[in-house]
């Protein structure tokens, strides 16, 4: 499995949307339990398997020493397209997003990420 260069938070977009889609998917992915980075990736192809604008761009199979350790970090990139009804308006807006993943499912919370430069989805 790939795995491309890692994200900074400095300049990390997103919106209301891209957050509640990154908590959709981590929920999702925390059952039922997987035990690897290519599990989690299969898992996440197939809960976004109808939303063409999410992705997987990154997934690193860690060295966990207990269960509850991390064993694998993900970084996912989700699409807003905007929207135009009425009097209000919202841009279009592509986000990602780390997180990290024990046995038990996401360690704490995804969290805004730069996206990774010329990353392309993974498919497992």
């Amino acid at each position: 499995m790939a795995v491309v260069a890692s994200c900074s938070s400095a300049s990390a977009v997103g919106n209301g949307s891209t957050d509640r889609a990154a908590e959709r998917l981590m929920r999702q992915l925390s059952s039922p339990h997987q035990s690897s980075a290519e599990g989690l990736t299969r898992a996440a192809v197939y809960f976004t398997r109808n939303e063409a604008e999410s992705a997987v761009l990154e997934a690193e199979q860690l060295k966990p020493g207990k269960i509850e350790d991390p064993l694998a970090r993900m970084v996912f990139r989700f699409h807003d397209p905007g929207s135009l009804s009425g009097f209000s308006r919202s841009d279009p807006v592509t986000a990602c997003y780390e997180a990290r993943f024990n046995y038990y499912g996401v360690v704490g919370s995804a969290h805004r990420v730069s996206c990774p430069k010329l990353a392309q989805p993974l498919t497992p």
